[in-house]
């Protein structure tokens, strides 16, 4: 995804205008890209990570809440539902 993302990058520096060049230096647009896409690629990787524990601490927390009171877990589970609805 990283990979996909620097050549966009790139395309869309290659396509300013000469006068765009003027103003850099030497290798700027390789330290620029390396760096946009560092920086990105720490993002992503992070919120992936985050994402995927809360997701599966989410489907333990049910699990474990169906298996102890189903009844109660049922009912907090349509009002989850309803609040995720709201939102939308």
């Amino acid at each position: 995804m990283t990979q996909k993302l620097r050549e966009q990058y790139l395309t869309a520096i290659l396509k300013q205008n000469i006068a765009f060049f003027d103003n850099l230096g030497a290798g700027e647009i390789t330290t620029r890209i390396s760096g946009d896409m560092t920086a990105i690629q720490d993002g992503i990787s992070q919120k992936i990570g985050l994402t995927l524990t809360g997701v599966s601490t989410f489907f333990a927390a049910l699990i474990v809440g169906f298996v102890k009171s189903w009844k109660l877990t049922l009912i907090l589970t349509s009002v989850i539902i309803s609040m995720v609805s709201a939102i939308l």
